[in-house]
């Protein structure tokens, strides 16, 4: 029988092992264990493993749990709060939460987890199978969410070759846009909301060139499509002059990586566009948070179709 049956994470390393053992010997267990009422650790089985072999005290605190469900969900908790996981390991537990009590919303897990609801949603379409792998070789066109996978994938190995802190922060900003390019990958329309969304955030935070020529390829693809989109409800509704908020960061950004120019001009041509720019943030942000329900996104829809409205009355 498992003796501990809610250490649901794999051990740590010698390494993580070693330096949390002398950080409890210089300074003591700064975090308590947690325990149910029956005994069981839910929380800090290294740290309760380290002060028995070194002899030192440490604070317990006791939580009731109604049965297994609940003490092994506050067990993933601690884990998503405490440890340090690779982003594969958070989105096991969050899988492992959701297969627990599949009819949970994902707002639901997400307060219980302390994570963001999209990232619930993405790892339940996973589950359901509705995100597919990139598209084998030979296939004839790859598909937007082929696109959105092979874009995650390659976002994450940079991540994880990062040689440094320095390097890990260049990756740290895609890294968290994951879910929302998934998110745009599932639902497809509008694209300028997911466009708007990404884009925003890499202009704003002066994302590093090289995330630009990585993630170039795909936001360049989103913003034609926004473009086409938004072309054809002008053309619907006869309002030739009406710009969509985030239309002309799309613009701008298919504009700017299809130039002909070197990597190493780009950042001048953004710092040159840097008001247009602004301007375009400021009308991106119209469109945030993202929207993460059918039925958020057919109440953005039904916006854009009576601001568009409203212009041409």
């Amino acid at each position: 029988m498992n003796d501990q049956p809610y250490q649901l994470m794999p051990p740590l390393t010698a390494e993580e092992y070693s330096a949390l053992r002398d950080d409890i010997r210089e300074r003591g267990v700064m975090v308590p264990v947690v325990k149910d009422q029956h005994g069981n650790t839910l929380d800090g089985h290294h740290r309760q493993q380290i002060a028995d072999e070194l002899g030192i005290t440490y604070r317990v605190d006791i939580v009731q749990v109604r049965d297994d469900d609940e003490a092994r969900s506050l067990a993933r908790m601690y884990n998503l709060a405490r440890r340090h996981l690779t982003r594969e390991q958070k989105r096991q537990l969050i899988a492992d939460e959701i297969t627990a009590d599949p009819d949970r919303s994902d707002r639901a897990i997400a307060r219980l987890l302390g994570c963001d609801h999209k990232t619930v949603g993405s790892v339940r379409r996973e589950l359901r199978g509705e995100i597919p792998h990139p598209a084998p070789v030979g296939h004839e066109s790859p598909t937007e969410q082929d696109l959105a996978e092979m874009l995650i994938g390659a976002i994450i190995s940079r991540y994880d070759k990062a040689q440094d802190d320095e390097q890990r922060e260049i990756w740290a900003l895609p890294l968290h846009l994951c879910d929302e390019i998934l998110a745009w990958a599932d639902h497809n329309s509008p694209n300028l909301l997911w466009f708007a969304a990404v884009a925003s955030r890499l202009y704003a935070l002066n994302a590093h060139p090289d995330v630009w020529e990585l993630m170039a390829p795909w936001l360049v693809s989103v913003a034609k499509l926004s473009l086409q989109e938004c072309a054809e409800a002008r053309e619907n509704r006869g309002v030739e002059d009406w710009l969509f908020p985030g239309e002309r960061l799309a613009d701008i950004t298919v504009t700017l990586w299809n130039a002909d120019v070197s990597a190493p001009l780009r950042p001048a041509m953004c710092e040159a566009l840097k008001g247009q720019i602004a301007l375009g943030l400021v009308e991106a942000a119209a469109w945030w948070p993202i929207p993460d329900s059918d039925e958020e996104m057919a109440r953005v829809a039904q916006v854009m179709n009576v601001v568009a409205g409203g212009v041409k009355e």
